[in-house]
């Protein structure tokens, strides 16, 4: 299994997100993602309704149909 983190800045730009990494341990995913969600609260914009976000997500095996469905209905 892999993982990555996907960072998600705030609200003013939405559905914008960004990978970062490719951790072969969960573990390492998890610290670099405490990292960073420390770092965005540290920086937050306290007249920004919305803070960015972190998150730690398995990596799959590309399949097509899958991605499909996820793409048109937000399902698996």
């Amino acid at each position: 299994m892999s993982y990555v983190v996907t960072v998600k800045p705030p609200d003013d730009h939405p559905g914008a997100i960004r990978v970062f990494g490719f951790f072969r341990e969960h573990h390492r995913a998890a610290d670099f993602c405490a990292k960073v969600v420390a770092g965005i609260e540290k920086n937050e914009d306290p007249l920004e309704e919305f803070a960015g976000a972190a998150y730690v997500q398995r990596v799959r095996t590309p399949r097509v149909r899958e991605a499909i469905s996820w793409g048109a209905r937000g399902q698996e």
